[in-house]
């Protein structure tokens, strides 16, 4: 959505800060590869190329330097349906009715292409201290964890460490509420690809 200055501003103006919030939004994708750009907007061909521009479009144009952007090429809009069909589809509002995904989760699944919780299960089975948590909590000898100094909770039969025992854990948001108890033996893997990952910046 358009703030009320920028609709102020003219087309090439409006179509510019979009190509530089994509390549922004989808860096760890693009920025080692040639990217062409096909844009609706004829202006924005000579964004890369001229000299006399404004100093907004300048500083923008210096952020795309940044990528390997091989050509702005023009496509009419009769011909770059899909989108058109895209940006001017009305899109209703978004709930969230699924649990939220760890993003530690999702970055390894992404870069390893295999399920890591199915990993964390089994080593959780393994390693001493939850195991002994797991055992008690299975033995329902629940009041001895699941309390406001030492909330554990299993979830699809893996651990978790609830952060606020206020509510009851069934209603809270996993991902928001829960910390996952990675095994010691998977510490120092874990930390090693999320930090080396390219999403990690």
């Amino acid at each position: 959505t358009l703030s009320a200055i920028e609709r102020r501003y003219g087309a090439t103006e409006r179509e510019a800060p979009t190509i530089v919030w994509a390549t922004k939004h989808f860096r760890v994708y693009i920025e080692r590869s040639k990217i062409l750009i096909r844009s609706d907007c004829k202006a924005l061909q000579w964004l890369r190329n001229t000299k006399d521009v404004t100093d907004r479009l300048a500083r923008w144009a210096t952020k795309l330097s940044a990528y390997q952007i091989e050509n702005i090429q023009y496509r009419p809009g009769k011909q770059n349906a899909n989108a058109d069909s895209l940006s001017r589809n009305p899109v209703s509002e978004i709930t969230d009715q699924y649990p939220k995904l760890f993003v530690l989760e999702t970055v390894i699944n992404l870069w390893e292409n295999t399920n890591i919780l199915d990993e964390i299960k089994t080593e959780q089975q393994t390693d001493p201290k939850l195991k002994y948590i797991i055992d008690r909590l299975r033995n329902n000898n629940i009041a001895i964890f699941n309390d406001k100094r030492n909330p554990y909770v299993p979830i699809n039969d893996i651990l978790y460490k609830v952060k606020n025992s206020n509510r009851d854990y069934n209603q809270r948001e996993i991902g928001n509420k829960h910390l996952l108890l990675i095994p010691k033996s998977m510490q120092q893997k874990l930390l090693s690809w999320a930090h080396d990952h390219p999403s990690a910046g």
